[in-house]
């Protein structure tokens, strides 16, 4: 593995300067829209991969059937909103909102494990929260829980300003840090 980074590195320092700038997020083009029944089978394969088993709360395995019934019935529900990134109609990932009692709500995302590492996860969440508070001003904040040793999304998250506010356990026992961003 460290021979496959070494190597990325080399290629990329050879690279002219202008070239190198084609992942940064000011040259996405990420568009949102609500998600729909035609959605299901791409957040069940973003879902079951390694990568979000590990990061997610329930790292069991998902099988098709159940994701079915729980995507039909988040469509359904009018507190859970989730968007669908798109770039070039290609789909890149899913930001989710779910709306608390107290006027909070809670974020998640999910990214293509082929668009990992890219920048997509810190722009989706700059979007999602952009998008959901226009929809949504009575929301006051938006809280993330990210398991403690999941660098990527803390890193992603603090990106768009989420302030750690604590720690919780979920009912397996693993450690979350919570985080928070008001809206302004």
């Amino acid at each position: 593995m460290k021979k496959i980074i070494d190597a990325i590195k080399e290629i990329l320092s050879e690279l002219p300067s202008d070239e190198k700038n084609f992942l940064k997020p000011e040259n996405f083009n990420l568009t949102l829209r609500r998600a729909n029944e035609t959605d299901c089978i791409f957040l069940y394969n973003w879902r079951i991969a390694p990568a979000a088993r590990i990061a997610s709360r329930e790292t069991g395995e998902i099988l098709y059937e159940e994701h079915v019934k729980w995507f039909e019935s988040s469509l359904n529900n009018p507190n859970r909103i989730i968007y669908i990134a798109l770039e070039q109609n290609q789909r890149l990932g899913q930001v989710r909102f779910d709306i608390q009692e107290n006027f909070e709500a809670e974020i998640s995302i999910t990214i293509d494990p082929k668009q990992y590492k890219k920048g997509y996860g810190t722009e989706l969440i700059k979007l999602g929260k952009e998008k959901f508070f226009k929809e949504f001003p009575n929301i006051s904040s938006l809280r993330a829980e990210i398991k403690y040793d999941n660098l990527p999304s803390i890193k992603i998250f603090e990106k768009n300003g989420f302030q750690k506010i604590g720690m919780t356990k979920d009912k397996y026992g693993q450690d979350f840090f919570i985080f928070k961003l008001k809206n302004n």
